[in-house]
């Protein structure tokens, strides 16, 4: 998600200012941001830190805080009886679509879901977001949104804000020393 949204036109600026450099892009698994930093693999990766899973940190790599981000839910357009604030415990009885329980925002959203006292019913496990979000506009399940995942698609979609606070931290993580 960091990735569609921030990277297109931060390559595109850097281009633009800086016509010499030459940039190349690899795409690391999300939870794997730091590892890739620290190995030299390479040398600046978008990562997403959660409270309820904290990204793997490593002594040698820093990490930027670039937003921190408020979860909503998205439901299928016309499902939700209300866009008002709504508990995540309103949402225990639906079908949720969310990644696999051990990458960090599958733990992060089932501890979320603990702490209100459920456990979700996932009918779906998908880790790309427009997938995910195609899914929930087919009407096949309830997930978790932000406002940056929701920019890759909001038609058929309505959007739930969470009584909860459930965040989470964009970040860039880089080596502490070049």
């Amino acid at each position: 998600t960091a990735t569609a949204a921030l990277l297109p036109g931060a390559l595109a600026l850097v281009r633009e200012r800086y016509p010499a450099i030459h940039l190349r892009s690899v795409e690391v698994d999300v939870d794997d941001a730091t590892s890739a930093v620290a190995a030299g693999r390479v040398g600046l990766a978008f990562g997403v830190d959660y409270p309820q899973a904290p990204i793997p940190r490593a002594s040698d790599v820093a990490l930027l805080v670039l937003a921190t981000e408020r979860f909503s839910i998205a439901t299928p357009a016309g499902s939700a009886a209300q866009e008002e604030p709504a508990s995540l415990f309103e949402f225990a009885d639906r079908p949720w679509i969310l990644p696999p329980e051990h990458t960090a925002y599958g733990r992060a959203i089932r501890m979320a879901c603990r702490r209100a006292e459920f456990e979700p019913r996932v009918d779906h496990t998908v880790t790309d977001t427009a997938s995910t979000l195609s899914l929930v506009a087919a009407g096949l399940g309830i997930a978790p949104a932000t406002d940056l995942m929701l920019a890759l698609r909001r038609e058929g979609l309505t959007r739930v804000p969470l009584t909860e606070r459930l965040e989470r931290t964009l970040v860039l993580a880089h080596r502490r020393e070049p």
